[in-house]
């Protein structure tokens, strides 16, 4: 790709990026109104002629691992796993500007969906 191309690319990026951060917003904004409304009237079901809306409290258990490795370090130790990590990063004006990073862990090949690019 020319700069001219990969130019046209970041700035497409940074519109896309704009563009789902004031969509995510929007969403958010909605599913709010919806959980304040169900909150109103006390309900965790919202049944409609083309939807179902549930809003539960969901409880899960997930280890500890920071409470693992103080416990025992050892035994932490020998199951632990590394892995390789890439990170892509656009800055503007070659790095004088504001800086954004994502991190993407990739095993040998990364999972479709994996792929980040923050701008």
């Amino acid at each position: 790709m020319s700069n001219t191309e990969i130019q046209s690319k970041v700035n497409e990026l940074r519109e896309l990026r704009r563009m789902a951060d004031e969509l995510t917003a929007e969403i958010e904004n909605i599913q709010d109104a919806i959980k304040a409304h169900m909150t109103a009237i006390d309900a965790d079901t919202l049944t409609g002629t083309d939807y179902k809306i549930t809003w539960k409290a969901v409880t899960s258990s997930r280890f500890d691992s920071t409470a693992f490795k103080k416990a025992m370090p050892e035994l932490a130790e020998r199951f632990t796993k590394s892995s390789t990590s890439r990170r892509f990063t656009v800055a503007r004006g070659g790095g004088n500007g504001e800086r954004k990073t994502c991190n993407m862990v990739e095993d040998v090949l990364p999972p479709a969906g994996r792929d980040r690019i923050c701008i």
